[in-house]
């Protein structure tokens, strides 16, 4: 088993071509010496970074590049591990002589989805199975796809706007059908699975002071209470029926909650699929659905940021932080993660804890026209 607490040897960044649509990883591309690397679970496409580059020529950037990390420990084992895989854009290459380099801008497989768009109006019928759909979709496109099979089926017509993009009407799929948003692995294959909830994660590393210690002293703690809502409103509307709701946070113990703060910070949203075979079982489930949502995000949320040494954790992964000398025990699901392609790969890790809240709410609602 490779030992990631200790000493690290032959550290070796290697960037291998990936040729797109078809996906086949090639040679090594030398003239690639660094770079880094972004993500974010919040972000549309999750990925991005820059690879900095210098040779006697390019890297052909109508190929992918598959960033590998690897290193021996003290007992000669040795560790192996892709990153990401990643598009590449070049646009402003330096020549000098015989030689050329420049910076290579990188971005997600998903950028493929978000760059696409059907022009016109685009119906998703009534009855279309949402995830086998959205995989048609993405391969359709060239992209590698890993999915849970579903059996959900869209209840009505949906209808997108001409400028909406593929990665829009996908996550809309993912949406209705109880899935997380699409995102990608390290081999930039596209992965759609139901959602489940950060704290129902199993944690699968724990950085911990001391002897083992892989993560720097400075270790930043921060909440964002003040943006939290108060109100959340829902509406639902189609040919046949208009329905709205609101739930109120009132609960005095609560520092968002209207009680504390004297003012409404309102979450709005426009509900396309509703249960119900009529418009009062519908407005009672849109009246559940907005007192959910205001629960979901009336908790705390708290963010760690702690720079460590590169350990095999990447965005939404579960962690923990059991900081002794800090008096700090924290956990939670990385939101955030920075990684520096240099030796011992440098990495940032922001942790998100989210706390469901228990509120004294009020809940209220009505049928507009029928």
């Amino acid at each position: 088993m490779v030992d990631y607490y200790g000493n690290r040897h032959d550290e070796r960044f290697i960037y291998k071509r990936v040729s797109f649509p078809a996906q086949v990883e090639g040679e090594e591309l030398q003239q690639i010496c660094g770079g880094s690397l972004e993500s974010s679970a919040f972000s549309d496409i999750r990925e991005s970074g820059t690879l900095d580059f210098i040779g006697h020529s390019k890297p052909d950037d109508h190929d992918l590049v598959r960033i590998y990390y690897t290193f021996l420990d003290d007992d000669d084992q040795r560790a192996t591990h892709a990153l990401a895989t990643m598009r590449m854009s070049n646009s402003e290459p330096v020549y000098n002589g015989d030689m050329v380099s420049g910076s290579i801008k990188l971005s997600g497989l998903l950028q493929v989805l978000a760059n696409k768009k059907y022009g016109r109006p685009f119906t998703v019928r009534r009855n279309t199975k949402a995830v086998a759909f959205a995989k048609q979709l993405c391969e359709g496109l060239g992209l590698r796809v890993n999915a849970t099979a579903s059996s959900y089926t869209t209840a009505a017509d949906h209808t997108f706007k001409s400028e909406d993009s593929y990665l829009t009407i996908c996550n809309w799929l993912m949406e209705v059908a109880g899935y997380a948003g699409l995102d990608t692995d390290a081999y930039g294959v596209v992965q759609m699975h139901p959602y489940i909830e950060p704290t129902d994660r199993a944690c699968a590393w724990t950085f911990r002071d001391g002897e083992n210690c892989v993560f720097f002293p400075d270790v930043q703690v921060s909440n964002n209470w003040a943006d939290t809502p108060n109100v959340v409103r829902l509406s639902h509307e189609t040919d046949t029926v208009g329905l709205w709701a609101a739930a109120y946070n009132i609960d005095a113990t609560s520092r968002a909650s209207i009680v504390q703060r004297c003012e409404e910070c309102t979450l709005y949203e426009s509900v396309s699929e509703l249960d119900g075979s009529n418009a009062t079982q519908k407005l009672s489930a849109l009246k559940s659905k907005a007192n959910r949502k205001l629960i979901d995000n009336s908790g705390t949320i708290e963010y760690t940021t702690l720079e460590h040494a590169w350990v095999p954790v990447s965005r939404n992964t579960s962690v923990a932080l059991e900081y002794a000398d800090a008096g700090l025990a924290k956990n939670g699901s990385i939101s955030n993660q920075s990684i520096s392609l240099m030796p011992s790969c440098p990495t940032k890790s922001k942790v998100r804890r989210f706390v469901h809240a228990s509120l004294v709410t009020r809940i209220e609602g009505g049928i507009l026209w029928q």
